[in-house]
């Protein structure tokens, strides 16, 4: 996490500090922490990256293929960045995130499909995960399930666009 907040951060700081007004307060809070991030703990965060890489290079030598949910619950409302519980439990503005980041850390190609739908039809994602430069392996297997899972996504309703979450740091 440190260093998706500290490249948070470098990326949009100074835009951040001219407009704080204009900018949601999710991505305030974690432009704020990436701010406050140490240089001990990026480095820190670096080594660990390195370290997971090397773990999932061994894992990829014995298996084509990982995969895992993509997030740990079903889909939140639009107004919201994340889910406010998960399991019954307060969650964090990042408890949805705990599967994905490590392989975008790690460069690793991954991708999300829908995999089914919940009791409220709301789609379930299954994430996909290839050893590096093997994103054409991941897009194949994700083909097949999307093949296969004749989902239907049409709503029964038109949703209301007005509530979608809009992000200003220019």
């Amino acid at each position: 996490m440190p260093l998706q907040l500290a490249g948070l951060a470098a990326l949009y700081g100074e835009r951040y500090r001219e407009r704080v007004w204009d900018v949601d307060p999710d991505i305030a809070a974690q432009i704020e922490t990436g701010l406050a991030t140490t240089g001990v703990e990026v480095a820190s965060a670096l080594l660990l990256r390195d370290e997971l890489y090397r773990q999932l290079d061994q894992f990829f030598r014995q298996y084509d293929l990982l995969v895992t949910p993509t997030v740990p619950c079903t889909a939140w409302p639009l107004t919201r960045l994340g889910p406010s519980e998960i399991e019954g439990r307060a969650a964090s503005r990042r408890a949805h995130a705990v599967f994905t980041p490590i392989f975008n850390h790690t460069y690793l190609p991954a991708c999300s499909v829908p995999c089914g739908l919940d009791r409220r039809g709301l789609p379930i994602g299954l994430q996909i995960v290839g050893p590096r430069f093997e994103d054409a392996r991941v897009l194949a297997l994700a083909a097949r399930i999307e093949a296969q899972n004749e989902i239907d996504f049409t709503r029964p309703h038109t949703p209301d666009v007005s509530v979608t979450t809009q992000v200003h740091v220019s």
